[in-house]
């Protein structure tokens, strides 16, 4: 097992001339290291995978969609109706709805029968 070393500080009677009082005293103390969580590794490596892919398909989905429409409008206009349509086209909102409604039993089951219209 693993163990790291802390220091901490202590009060011991010391004597001088007669007269007792209490000082401090630095001490050493091993302390055993929890064992690595090999699961919670794994699955931050995978949130962090899925959250790379997830922000690299949404801006190529946003480039497209704004070089098709750059064809019509400004481009700043084109790339700006793009971010609002991936963004309204998200399920970010309605798949964190549950989790905030999970106090509220009725209002839990609206989100899973149609997550569009969540509140």
């Amino acid at each position: 097992m693993f163990t790291r070393t802390e220091r901490r500080t202590r009060m011991v009677p010391h004597t001088k001339f007669g007269k007792t009082s209490l000082i401090p005293e630095d001490y050493d103390v091993d302390i055993p290291i929890p064992p690595r969580d090999w699961d919670r590794l794994v699955l931050n490596g995978v949130w962090g995978i899925t959250g790379i892919v997830i922000i690299a398909s949404v801006t190529w989905s946003t480039s497209s969609i704004g070089d098709l429409l750059a064809g019509t409008v400004q481009s700043a206009i084109a790339y700006g109706a793009a971010s609002v349509f991936d963004a309204g086209s998200s399920p970010w909102p309605s798949n964190g709805s549950p989790a905030t409604t999970r106090t509220k039993p009725a209002s839990h089951e609206q989100p899973a029968t149609s997550p569009w219209a969540s509140p």
